[in-house]
């Protein structure tokens, strides 16, 4: 029996009248870009035309951005075509940089939309939200539709100093895959690992500022309101639908924390370069990224069984942390880590004896270290393959968490390992990428090998395949992070226009 969401029904369409504003914009803002031609037209009269190069004193106006289409659609025989279609998505990206080069302001907007809910009654299998709303980063949802600003800043630089104020993300880390010192921004897993690298991260409203010197960079960043991690909710494609086996799951609602004084985040990032080997020590106090994912309660209706409501909890932690990067001719090495002595997660209790259960589950901190090491071989096969002229890349990483304090429920983001292959030929016409995950606590893996056409007029093609599977039982102590997912195997298809 499928999970039933704690609060508005699927076929509610109080989310549909954001739908056709947000259409609206999406048309507008691409409709507007004939406005800046004169502009870029200008523009071009600069000897460089690099969108982050240097700019003459009359390239006062740049931009670039995309619009895709990409679907997400099952595999398992056991769907009719009908129920195949996960997702049917436009993205439209627009980058917009209007001042000079040491004062400037910097747009990265992304409008969303799955058309083939708009003017029906059907549900959707993937949506965004279960409401409509504006979210404290000024992230735009409705059901269908969706607009993001995670970078949306002013820039004023000088000699030494570089200030920021706005809607930014923050790079910090040197690991591939999973940065534990990248604490500032809260993550989109609304679609697990499946978003695009870029749109993982959200951005936050932050101050910020970095110093330069001859020996080290120093950068300061302040955020004076919480903003959540986004997680599926209740009945979307990639929520988990049961645990313990039995124990239908309902997601209860996010709360952000307060916009207090208690509840603001600051961080410091020092980074020096000796060498081939760039190193950076960082440091935290504010909101955890990662929800402590409570169980609080029981939902009971009538004619259903008992399901369990989850409550995404949020928590102020320190943290302190470290990462390396060294550079060789072949081989980058890579290693990250992460100490916090206050990281939040709950008690496990016996959910088999129901009678025993204390709702909410009681949560307690405890120290917790994350680290992540890693490399990345730039293979010759140009020796090897004779004509052969793309660039080759094997990256390997290994992510390990753990909690000091026994009997509390395992981090959010197990222990991976990783390993991605990078190839492109024909003069990068063709490219492909591979990339496997293992789930080494408790046995699971998703294989997602994915191949390319660049046509080379700013029209690209990839199809991709994710493989999930995963060990267990319903048991969330000793099953793997991907046996919730162990259903959700499919083929996606993506095709962008880059302007």
């Amino acid at each position: 029996m499928a999970a039933r969401k704690h609060g508005k029904s699927p076929g509610d369409d109080r989310g549909r009248p954001l739908a056709a504003p947000l259409l609206f914009c999406c048309l507008l803002i691409l409709a507007a870009l004939g406005l800046f031609q004169p502009a870029v037209i200008f523009s071009a009269m600069a000897e460089e035309n690099d969108f982050f190069g240097e700019e003459s004193e009359d390239n006062f106006l740049t931009w670039r951005g995309f619009v895709e289409m990409e679907g997400f659609f099952r595999t398992r025989e056991e769907f009719q075509d009908e129920d195949r279609v996960v997702k049917n998505e436009i993205r439209s990206h627009l980058e917009v940089r209007y001042g000079s080069d040491d004062r400037f302001a910097f747009m990265a907007a992304d409008l969303y939309l799955l058309p083939q809910a708009l003017g029906n009654e059907t549900d959707t299998v993937y949506y965004y939200d279960e409401d409509s709303g504006i979210d404290r980063n000024l992230r735009i949802y409705g059901r269908e539709a969706e607009a993001q600003f995670n970078e949306l800043y002013v820039n004023c630089s000088f000699d030494r100093i570089r200030l920021r104020a706005g809607n930014q993300k923050y790079a910090w880390g040197t690991a591939d895959f999973f940065n534990p010192t990248a604490y500032a921004n809260p993550y989109d897993l609304r679609e697990l690992i499946f978003k695009d690298e870029e749109e993982l991260k959200l951005g936050i409203p932050s101050l910020s500022a970095m110093a330069f010197t001859d020996a080290f960079t120093l950068e300061a960043v302040l955020a004076p309101v919480h903003v959540p991690t986004l997680l599926p909710t209740t009945d979307q494609f990639w929520a988990i639908r049961r645990v313990e086996g039995f124990f239908p799951v309902v997601i209860d609602d996010t709360q952000a924390l307060d916009p207090t004084l208690e509840n603001t985040g600051w961080g410091l990032r020092l980074s020096a370069t000796r060498g081939n080997t760039d190193i950076s020590f960082s440091a935290w106090r504010g909101p955890d990224h990662d929800p402590v994912l409570l169980p609080a309660g029981v939902v009971v209706e009538p004619g259903e069984p008992v399901a369990l409501l989850i409550r995404p909890d949020y928590h102020v932690i320190h943290a302190l942390g470290a990462d390396v990067t060294m550079n060789t001719d072949a081989f980058v090495f890579q290693a990250e880590a992460s100490w916090s002595p206050d990281k939040c997660s709950f008690v496990r209790q016996d959910l088999t004896d129901i009678a025993g259960i204390t709702f909410p589950f009681e949560v307690e901190k405890s120290d917790y270290l994350a680290f992540a090491v890693g490399a990345n071989w730039f293979v010759p096969l140009g020796r090897l393959i004779d004509g052969h002229t793309g660039q080759s890349v094997l990256s390997v990483e290994w992510y390990q968490s753990r909690f000091f304090k026994e009997g509390l429920n395992p981090p959010l983001l197990p222990d991976m390992f990783t390993c991605r292959y990078e190839d492109s030929f024909l003069d990068d016409l063709l490219y492909t990428e591979i990339t496997f995950i293992y789930e080494d606590r408790h046995g699971g893996t998703i294989f997602w090998p994915m191949i390319g056409l660049d046509f080379q007029n700013g029209f690209t093609l990839e199809v991709s395949y994710a493989g999930i599977d995963g060990e267990g039982s319903g048991s969330w102590e000793n099953d793997s992070l991907f046996y919730y997912f162990r259903d959700n195997d499919m083929v996606m298809a993506k095709v962008r226009y880059v302007f």
